[in-house]
């Protein structure tokens, strides 16, 4: 692991991607770009992203309700 300079987290290098995580979040996906587009005023990307791996801290477990794949509380 490499501190992250002035932010006292540490970087922790992920399996299936480049960028780094953080350590201390408890939370964590690995995705790539599976479409990129504009937006209708060309200002900003939208992005979505096809979720290769989850990193959830054991006491992430059971706090979340799942969802289904429209985003839907299941």
């Amino acid at each position: 692991m490499i501190n992250l300079p002035g932010s006292g987290q540490w970087e922790v290098a992920e399996r299936l991607v480049c960028p780094p995580r953080v350590a201390e979040c408890p939370l964590q996906l690995e995705a790539r770009a599976a479409a990129v587009q504009s937006d209708i005023a060309g200002e900003f990307h939208i992005v979505e992203a096809q979720v290769l791996t989850v990193h959830a801290a054991p006491e992430t477990a059971g706090t979340v309700e799942p969802l289904d794949g429209l985003g839907n509380r299941g």
